[in-house]
Parts: C-alpha cells; sequence; structure tokens
C-alpha cells in the first residue's frame, strides 16, 4: 500500500506569496460583517486557515476515501498473481483389486481360471513452478503388489525422485511468467498516480472554496455597506424634504434604493451560506453534524505581485503531473502485454525428464533402505509437443493489444498538449487577472471619492439624490469587480500550480510507496 504524509506544516507557494497572514494591505483587514442567520442560528463557529481546510479534507473527505480504493484494490491482483509460484503439496493413497480371466492354455498348466491382483499406493510430494517456467516436482512413492502370482505376499517397490518439465517456446522464459505479475504492478502504479492526481484536484477544490467563501465574505461587508450608506442617504433626504429642500420624489428614491440594496444583502448572504456548505463538504466526513456551523476563515487576501517567470515551467507538468504519469506507466505495462501476446503465438514444446533411485523387497522399510544401497536408477527424458490448428484467439488478444498501444500513445501525445496549454492558460490568466485587478483597484477608489465627492455637493444643494445613488452603485460594482479579479487571481494561481504537478510539493505532502 502507497500513503501519502504530510509534513507539520504545509508550506506557503514560493515565490507566489499565496497566503500572508494579518497582512498589512489588502482585503480583509476589517472584522468580518457576518449575517445574522450564520451569527444567530449557527451551532458554533469554527476558526479554519487554508492550510488546515486542505489537511482535513485530504483526512476526510469521501471522495478522497473512495478513489484511494481503486489502487488498493487493484493492488491485490498482485498477491494473486504471485500466487502461481507458490509451491503445492501433494498425498495420494489408492487401492485396488483386480481379477483378469486367464487363456485355455494358462488354465490348463495350473488349472487357474483367473489370476487376482491387489495393489496399494501412497505418494506424497511438494512441486513449485519456477520464474523461468521450470516445474519442479520432489516425490516419494511405494506400491506394494500382492497377486496371484506370489501367493499374495507383500512386495513394495518404492521410489524417490525429481520431475520437471520446461517449456521451450510458449510461456518459456520470464517475460511470460512474471508477465501477470508485472502486469498487476504497472496497473497498481498508475491507479495510485491516478489517485495523487485526485488528491491534487481536491487541494485545489478547497482551494477555490476557500477562495469564493471569502470572496462571499468581502462582497456581504460591501453590500452591508451600501445598505449603510442608503439608509443615511434616505434620512437625510427625508429630513430635507421636512425642511422643504427636497421633493417626495427624492425620499421616495432613497426609500427604494434602500429596499433594492437590502436585496442585493440577502443574495449575497444566501452565496456565504452556499460557499460555506461547499467548503464544508470538502472538509468533513461528518458533513451533516456541520451543516448548521459557521466557518471563520483566519487567512486574507494579499494584493498580488507580479508573477515570477520560475513559476511559469512546462516541463514542470511533464516531469510531475500524476495524470501524465498514469499514462506512461500504462503504455509501459502495454508493452508487457504485447510481448506476452507474441509469445503466446507459439506451439506448446515442452521438455520433460525424471530422475530418481528406487527400492523393492517384502518390508516397506527395506524397500526404503535398498533406495540407498542397491541406488536402482529410474530416468528419463523427453519432448511434449502441442500444436493447436488455429491461433486466431491468441492473434486477435496480440492485435488488440498493438491497437490499446498505439491509442494510448495518442492519449499521451494529447494529455502533453493539454498540459502546455493548461500551464499557458493559467499563467496568462494569472497575470491578466492582476493587471484587471489593478486597475479595478484604481476604478474603484475613482469611484469612491466621486460618490463621496457627489454627497458633499448634495449637501449644499448643487447635486440631486439621483446622481448620489447612481455613483454609490457604481462604486459598489467597481468594489464587486476588484474582489472578482483578486479571487480570479488567486485561482489562477492555483490552477498554475496544479497545472505542473506541483500541489503535493507545495503543500509538503510526501509520497511513501514503502509503507504496506
Amino acid at each position: 500500500m502507497n500513503s501519502l504524509s504530510t509534513s507539520t506544516a504545509f508550506p506557503a507557494f514560493s515565490g507566489l506569496g499565496l497566503l500572508a497572514i494579518l497582512c498589512s494591505s489588502g482585503f480583509g483587514q476589517d472584522e468580518p460583517i457576518l449575517p445574522p442567520s450564520l451569527t444567530g442560528e449557527a451551532k458554533r463557529s469554527i476558526s479554519i486557515t487554508l492550510e488546515e481546510a486542505v489537511r482535513k479534507a485530504l483526512a476526510e473527505n469521501v471522495n478522497m476515501a473512495l478513489e484511494r480504493l481503486t489502487p488498493e484494490l487493484t493492488s491485490t491482483t498482485i498477491d494473486e498473481a504471485k500466487a502461481a509460484f507458490d509451491p503445492t503439496s501433494t498425498a495420494s493413497v489408492n487401492y485396488r483389486e483386480t481379477s483378469t480371466p486367464r487363456s485355455s492354455e494358462q488354465q490348463a498348466a495350473d488349472g487357474r481360471a483367473s489370476s487376482e491382483t491387489r495393489r496399494f499406493d501412497a505418494e506424497v510430494g511438494v512441486n513449485k513452478r519456477l520464474a523461468t517456467g521450470t516445474e519442479v516436482g520432489l516425490s516419494a512413492n511405494t506400491r506394494n503388489t500382492q497377486s496371484t502370482f506370489n501367493s499374495f505376499s507383500d512386495e513394495y517397490n518404492t521410489f524417490t525422485g525429481i520431475t520437471f518439465t520446461h517449456p521451450l517456446l510458449r510461456n518459456s522464459g520470464t517475460n511470460s511468467q512474471l508477465f501477470r505479475i508485472r502486469s498487476a504492478r504497472k496497473q497498481t502504479d498508475a491507479d495510485w498516480a491516478d489517485f495523487r492526481h485526485q488528491v491534487e484536484n481536491t487541494i485545489q477544490s478547497v482551494h477555490n472554496a476557500y477562495y469564493n467563501l471569502l470572496f462571499a465574505y468581502e462582497e456581504y461587508r460591501s453590500r452591508a455597506k451600501a445598505v449603510a450608506t442608503a439608509e443615511r442617504l434616505m434620512v437625510d433626504n427625508q429630513n430635507r424634504y421636512e425642511l422643504g429642500t427636497m421633493t417626495p420624489l427624492d425620499v421616495a428614491q432613497a426609500r427604494s434604493e434602500v429596499s433594492q440594496r437590502m436585496s442585493d444583502l440577502l443574495l449575497a448572504e444566501l452565496t456565504i451560506q452556499q460557499n460555506q456548505t461547499q467548503l464544508k463538504r470538502l472538509i468533513f466526513l461528518n458533513f451533516g453534524d456541520h451543516v448548521s456551523d459557521s466557518l471563520n476563515l483566519t487567512d486574507n487576501f494579499p494584493e498580488p505581485e507580479a508573477l515570477p517567470a520560475a513559476e511559469y515551467n512546462i516541463g514542470n507538468g511533464l516531469q510531475f503531473r500524476n495524470d501524465y504519469k498514469a499514462l506512461l506507466v500504462r503504455a509501459e505495462r502495454s508493452g508487457l502485454e504485447i510481448k506476452f501476446r507474441r509469445n503466446q503465438l507459439y506451439p506448446q514444446l515442452d521438455l520433460t525428464g525424471r530422475v530418481g533411485l528406487q527400492g523393492r523387497d517384502s518390508e516397506f522399510e527395506e524397500s526404503v533402505q535398498n533406495i540407498l544401497e542397491t541406488r536402482d536408477e529410474d530416468w528419463g527424458v523427453g519432448l511434449s509437443i502441442n500444436i493447436p490448428w488455429g491461433v486466431r484467439a491468441e492473434k486477435a488478444r496480440l492485435q488488440r493489444s498493438v491497437l490499446q498501444q498505439e491509442q494510448l500513445l495518442l492519449q499521451i501525445k494529447d494529455k502533453e498538449h493539454e498540459i502546455i496549454q493548461q500551464i499557458t492558460d493559467a499563467y496568462h490568466s494569472a497575470e491578466n487577472a492582476r493587471l484587471r485587478h489593478l486597475n479595478n483597484r484604481q476604478a474603484r477608489e475613482i469611484s469612491d471619492r466621486t460618490a463621496i465627492a457627489e454627497e458633499e455637493k448634495l449637501k449644499e444643494g448643487i447635486s440631486t439624490s439621483f446622481t448620489v445613488l447612481q455613483l454609490q452603485r457604481d462604486a459598489t460594482t467597481a468594489r464587486t469587480r476588484e474582489l472578482r479579479s483578486l479571487v480570479t487571481y488567486y485561482q489562477a494561481l492555483i490552477e498554475l500550480r496544479r497545472s505542473q504537478g506541483l500541489l503535493l510539493k507545495d503543500h509538503g505532502l510526501v509520497w511513501d510507496s514503502t509503507k504496506s
């Protein structure tokens, strides 16, 4: 069994500055504003970092546990294939009586119409098949024959020796004999590589869910501030209306804007609940026990920096991607199968042999002793051949193996193209999102200043409530774009690392194939 072990703490992404807890700039500096449904109805609040979320997902995620069973199931076929080389013990005991009619001449000689024979056979042995295909057997047997001709006296014939059968064509050599073991190992290695790829996908899913929940919290805070701003403007408009400086329409517009922004706030609350549910399902084995819990995310977004050129390396993907490794291993397994199938086209030609010693006496113990004393040899050698009239089935299996290998080679080439595309796209997406975030941040700052300035103009009576509300909406929209571009940036970074096969390394995960 292979296993994944973790270091004490997952290291941050080198050069990317992915996480900066309690950073001096960026989002997440203020205390989070949580919806009442989360603070009032939650069973408990669970504070969790991104590293802790990843660790819990690797330990408790149901899909991870499910995926892990596949290579563990496949690994059982290795011992199943090895069993063909386990030694076997044999033992047999037989007793037989026969009565044989005699010819008229024999009857005339001694007057007996038939002859009787009583035979007792006993044999024990051990057989084993070697990696070369040779089957070796060590056996000892004895036969006691009583018949009419020896007056039914005991006559023991005892033998001990070695027998062997060695294939010369079909099934000869280690390539054929060890094929099933090697094939099972390759399949197991490929399935473990697929599992490691699933681990990386799970890590990416946890990152994305964590980022989406961070975004949802920030979006809720932004919407809550927008509601508070609209309510303040509504109160100010009401006061100005009572002073006679505003019309009922201005008050109605402000009140309508409060309702609309409250609706947006409720949608933001729903987004938080949905994103919390998604993250909790990823990281908790007993997901149902935590449905009512509230997650308090303790990691924040730092401001993005220029992506180092060293983080963009297509060669990493071809070296570390586990789904790519799985295809390579399956191609190696296909090559083993082709060699085996070609060997199966040969006829069965076996070299057989037997060598041993035998002893005979009226007493069993003496017959055994005579094996060493008289050293009467019993040996022989021969050939056995079996030529089928047709090998259509084996030819079909060989052709299928060749086609499957061609299919795998094309899949490998397609996977190389996919890796190159994914790495390239993720790199450009990250850099593009970083530039968009910088641009959106500047646009949001301008929108904030414009909205504040317009509010001051409204107080001086040189602007309208409609204009202020419109600028406030623009500022909120700009804030959302800024947040989304930041989330897109970090998700693109995770995709860049995943596409290069570096997430296991980034999180201090060590693959140990020696544990069982």
